[in-house]
């Protein structure tokens, strides 16, 4: 057999047929790839990137734009993928076991019966793709296409896949094997899983609202704190599944209906309380309810509010006034909270992931002549949150975990950083 070609078996594939794949070199990929540019912008002599049935394994692929190439039954072990433009790419039946796909766009892409074993698909937008199980057509190799010979691809394999971050909204992973992948903090709102096998699986923060996830093999999964509104899991196998903190339709804690009086009429009066300086008015403390259904909770001053444990998901609180609040162990994810007044709030163990904070201000605030009140961050949960151009100065972020937040142009001078993940090399 020639050195160039390499005999690999379809992963995907249920008979298991015997593929020759030949090689593709780095010199012959970077030439096709600046054809394929040349193609995308309608330059004269380009063309589409067309590597079917070839072995392109430990290639360089970081950072290209190959939207609509088309790659069916290609293997990519080990191959560089990071922050690679695949959008509306073919990859029917592709091998992409260990390969380096970080920050990859793979939106609306047709991966019908991919391989993905072992794959880092950390923060990957797979928004709208095709993972489904499919048929691969070959010919006879006397009679070529006169006799069509199909293979039956199954779903594509995810075991042990990396999509912590990850866009996976609208994606149809309808039988896919993801044994032990892990989800954490993915957002797969709207995605189809029927029968997938999710075993073990980690879908800790994951969003899964409005997914279908009827007939899913859940058993033993990571469900803390994931998000299923809009969910049925009546035919779904939950044995030994954490579910710890997940957020579904159900109120979370005391349901608004259980305040003593209308949310309006409360905020009102502590308003009156805030503005007096304690003279007129009541102090609210709405520690433990679910305020998802609130309506406009940013017409108030909510300073020195108790919202300990409150749920606010969801929620526009943009420009909202909350310092010196309770706020330890709140739910903020996926909240609007840009422009908001947070000075020396107590966010200690919040869930702020995914939430909207730029330009928030987060610095200590003066409670009395000389004596400041620092804004507390300890251990809150930080993932994915958008901190571009907040005021963080002098706040305690002790064992936060920052991992994947934007924080460009965020002021950090004198943060306590400690045990915390994903600390940030944001400029001061």
């Amino acid at each position: 057999m020639p050195p160039d070609r390499k005999v690999l078996l379809t992963p995907a594939s249920r008979t298991q047929r015997q593929v020759v794949r030949p090689r593709v070199s780095q010199e012959e990929l970077d030439k096709a790839a600046q054809l394929h540019q040349d193609f995308t912008f309608s330059r004269r002599g380009g063309a589409r990137m067309h590597f079917a049935g070839r072995d392109l394994s430990l290639l360089n692929f970081s950072g290209i734009n190959l939207a609509g190439a088309v790659f069916t039954g290609s293997a990519f072990h080990h191959a560089n993928l990071t922050d690679t433009v695949l959008d509306s790419s073919i990859l029917f039946g592709c091998d992409l076991s260990d390969a380096n796909m970080q920050g990859v766009s793979l939106r609306d892409a047709d991966l019908r019966g991919a391989f993905f074993r072992r794959t880092n698909l950390a923060g990957a937008n797979l928004s709208g793709a095709d993972l489904r199980e499919g048929r691969l057509a070959h010919g006879d190799r006397e009679k070529g296409f006169k006799e069509v010979v199909y293979d039956e691809v199954d779903a594509a394999n995810m075991e042990g896949a990396n999509l912590t971050g990850a866009n996976l909204s609208l994606s149809r992973l309808a039988a896919t094997v993801a044994d032990r992948a892990d989800f954490t903090d993915a957002n797969m709102r709207g995605a189809k899983l029927p029968r997938a096998n999710l075993k073990r699986a980690i879908l800790k923060g994951a969003n899964l609202s409005y997914a279908d996830l009827s007939s899913a093999n859940l058993r033993g999964a990571n469900l803390r704190y994931a998000v299923l509104i809009g969910v049925s899991l009546a035919t779904s196998d939950l044995t030994d599944a954490d579910m710890t903190g997940v957020l579904t339709d159900a109120a979370v804690g005391k349901p608004m209906e259980d305040l003593p009086r209308p949310l309006d009429e409360l905020l009102a009066d502590h308003d009156r309380f805030v503005r007096s300086g304690g003279s007129e008015g009541r102090i609210l403390d709405i520690s433990g309810y679910d305020l998802r259904k609130a309506t406009d909770l940013t017409r108030f001053s909510l300073a020195t509010v108790k919202a300990q444990g409150t749920v606010f998901y969801g929620l526009d609180l943009q420009n909202v006034r909350m310092q010196a609040a309770h706020l330890e162990g709140a739910d903020f994810r996926a909240c609007r909270l840009a422009g908001a007044d947070l000075r020396g709030a107590n966010l200690t163990e919040a869930l702020l992931s995914h939430a909207d904070l730029r330009d928030c201000d987060f610095s200590a605030i003066m409670v009395r002549d000389g004596v400041s009140l620092p804004t507390k961050m300890i251990q809150a949960e930080l993932r994915g949150a958008d901190l571009r151009g907040a005021k963080l100065s002098g706040a305690s972020l002790r064992g936060a975990d920052l991992t994947g937040a934007r924080l460009e142009g965020a002021l950090i001078d004198g943060v306590d950083f400690a045990h915390a993940v994903g600390a940030p090399g944001a400029r001061k």
